[in-house]
């Protein structure tokens, strides 16, 4: 089982940070770093990988204005189909020592689960609240988050980067990592996170793609909303930083749970 990590980026400081990560607690089975930089010149990206060697290679493409991450990251996928499942990251999650993505790659590789996220904490003075893990360990709902790594096995990119059909396909979603969970829903898999990996994900860090000198900040990005068939997407309250509210699996639609319900009874 070939297990690849795939990051988009514009934030070479977390992408160092991320790398040493994976360094020093190396994860089972990865077998290559996926990293599609965006933003900054090249040979900064090229010096950032080169003093924070991960232990593995890493497969570097520049797209300086490459836009939304989806895309980026399943057309990406898509060329590489010796990668038997993709932990699909952003730059600010870094494995730790209770990291465990080969256990999550092999749930979705032996067919278990359709897409399998790892727990995470925003730093280590906040792990206590998710380590040791708590019962029950796997939670399964109708889609995850990026969380603390999201496993994907190989069998979801044909449709991840595919034609855009029913919902599902290669668009700039929006929500991307909750696109992926809510594809595996509507192909008959089942999502899950599980608790027995624990990842650090500093979410809020500045400077994201949507922060004040992130790349989506000086660029028109046009982005796609889920398919309100299957999920619905609340606007958030007047005066909010943000358009719309992340969805949460209770926002999935009764057509969603069908269409899941019939495909998983006829696999």
């Amino acid at each position: 089982m070939k297990i690849g990590v795939l990051m988009p980026s514009c934030r070479p400081t977390l992408v160092a940070e991320a790398l040493d990560g994976l360094r020093n607690f190396p994860q089972e089975g990865v077998d290559s770093v996926h990293l599609i930089a965006q933003k900054f010149s090249r040979s900064e990206w090229e010096t950032c990988v080169e003093q924070h060697d991960p232990g593995v290679p890493v497969c570097f493409t520049w797209q300086p204005a490459g836009g939304p991450v989806y895309p980026l990251r399943w057309a990406h996928a898509a060329t590489h189909p010796e990668i038997d499942v993709w932990i699909n990251v952003d730059d600010d999650i870094e494995p730790i020592e209770t990291t465990d993505w080969h256990s999550l790659a092999r749930f979705v590789h032996e067919g278990d689960y359709g897409v399998v996220s790892g727990n995470f904490a925003r730093s280590r003075k906040l792990m206590h609240r998710s380590w040791p893990p708590k019962d029950p360990l796997f939670i399964k709902q109708p889609f995850t988050n990026m969380s603390g790594g999201q496993a994907v096995p190989k069998r979801l990119v044909p449709v991840l980067s595919g034609e855009v059909k029913d919902g599902m396909g290669l668009a700039p979603w929006y929500f991307d990592d909750v696109q992926v969970g809510l594809t595996a829903y509507l192909m008959g898999e089942q999502p899950v996170r599980w608790r027995g990996s624990l990842a650090l994900h500093k979410i809020l860090s500045p400077n994201g793609l949507n922060g004040p000198s992130g790349l989506f900040s000086n660029m028109m990005v046009r982005h796609t909303m889920p398919d309100p068939q299957w999920v619905t997407v609340q606007e958030t309250p007047e005066g909010s930083n943000y358009d719309f509210l992340m969805p949460r699996p209770a926002d999935i639609t009764p057509e969603a749970h069908a269409r899941h319900k019939q495909l998983q009874e006829a696999r």
